[in-house]
């Protein structure tokens, strides 16, 4: 049986790995395509694209049946490899016949890869916060330093920023090499072979819930991704500007911890958490629409780091509170509310390509109709989990 020590060390370090080598590369790789001249609207959607194909990807069953009978740590290692050679492609295209196939094709893998983390997270309920935390712990860090890294080597030489990411992939890939393993099978809280199937009541209530997290997460990830496309066309300092949001988001998970997830989780207050971290997230990003300065958008990040460091811990634990121990009912509602939440990515990318089009200015007006809608999911999804559950959560 692994230890507390052993879950927090795989997640700590597979996360750094990953979290460094894609914002090293994928932030500053628009900047990258912008200087030669590929069209802006593709340039700046390769984000988003990555993250439709990332959560479509998390959407599929076949894929949770891989994340929760893999070997994990093989499977990092050929991760890290198939970035590598990716991302070395993407910077020899120009259109986006042959940009979107690559970028969909590494959200697939990450998807999958992310969906192993979640299932190792999640596999022993004693240690579950705590796993969460550390994985959003490791990710700021790494990107943190991979921006930083990124945006100083782009700066100095475009051709040392490219092979500096193959020695960044490849000392991941040896380092990946001393991980140890974690064997989900070890642990009972989701007893994978033996739980009876979901009834058909069980099927629906779970899917409409799902739903609506679904259309919850869609909103509120829709600001990121506008935040995201917006913040290039504001400033070609990007990547320092993303360093200061990941720097204060570090000093903002060293001093909260599992115990604060485990206290929200208690009182049932979940999901009213994390809807006041969502409206927060959003004026955030309509304060970087309204200036349109480096200014702007240095406050959007600033108040966006300490959204993030609470919102993600908190969705995790949302979805597996939710499933109460029910690994069928987990595979459910994580497939509905990736397709939704994969489905408002490509929402994201239609929108904001209109945004970029017709000027930025018209970034504002998503803001706005943003904050609206998620206060009035939020409201129907409380209603309807205390309807069929008779309780909040």
């Amino acid at each position: 049986m692994s230890s507390k020590k052993q879950f927090i060390n795989i997640i700590r370090w597979s996360t750094i790995i990953d979290s460094f080598a894609n914002n090293y590369f994928l932030r500053s790789i628009v900047l990258f395509l912008l200087a030669n001249n590929v069209t802006p609207w593709i340039a700046v959607s390769i984000p988003i694209v990555l993250e439709f194909a990332r959560m479509i990807s998390r959407g599929f069953k076949f894929i949770f049946k891989i994340a929760l009978n893999i070997d994990y740590k093989k499977f990092h290692i050929f991760y890290l490899f198939t970035f590598l050679i990716m991302c070395f492609l993407l910077t020899k295209c120009e259109s986006v016949y042959t940009i979107y196939p690559l970028v969909i094709i590494m959200g697939f893998i990450s998807g999958t890869n992310e969906s192993c983390k979640t299932a190792i997270n999640t596999s022993n309920e004693e240690y579950e916060s705590y796993c969460f935390i550390e994985e959003e712990r490791a990710n700021v860090i790494g990107v943190t330093l991979g921006l930083i890294v990124g945006q100083f080597i782009y700066d100095f030489n475009k051709t040392a920023y490219i092979l500096g990411y193959f020695v960044i992939l490849i000392i991941g890939i040896v380092i990946s090499l001393f991980i140890k393993n974690i064997k989900i099978s070890d642990y009972s809280k989701f007893e994978i072979n033996t739980e009876k199937n979901l009834s058909s009541k069980e099927k629906r209530q779970t899917f409409l819930v799902g739903s609506l997290f679904g259309i919850f997460g869609g909103l509120w990830c829709m600001s990121w991704g506008a935040l995201d496309e917006l913040g290039p066309l504001i400033s070609n300092k990007i990547g320092y500007l993303n360093a200061v949001y990941s720097s204060i988001e570090i000093i903002i998970l060293f001093i909260i911890s599992g115990n604060l997830i485990k206290k929200i989780k208690s009182k049932k207050k979940l999901l009213l958490t994390i809807t006041i971290v969502a409206i927060i997230d959003v004026f955030s990003f309509l304060i970087a629409s309204i200036t349109l300065s480096w200014k702007g958008l240095l406050i959007a990040y600033i108040i966006t780091a300490f959204t993030c460091s609470i919102g993600n811990p908190l969705w995790g634990s949302l979805i597996s509170e939710y499933s109460a121990g029910n690994r069928k009912k987990y595979i459910v509602v994580n497939r509905v509310y990736f397709i939704i939440k994969g489905i408002f990515t490509i929402l994201t990318w239609a929108i904001c390509r209109e945004c970029v089009i017709n000027g930025i200015e018209t970034f504002k007006y998503l803001g706005i109709v943003l904050a609206v809608l998620i206060i009035a999911v939020n409201l129907l999804a409380n209603k309807v989990n205390k309807k069929l559950f008779d309780s909040s959560i």
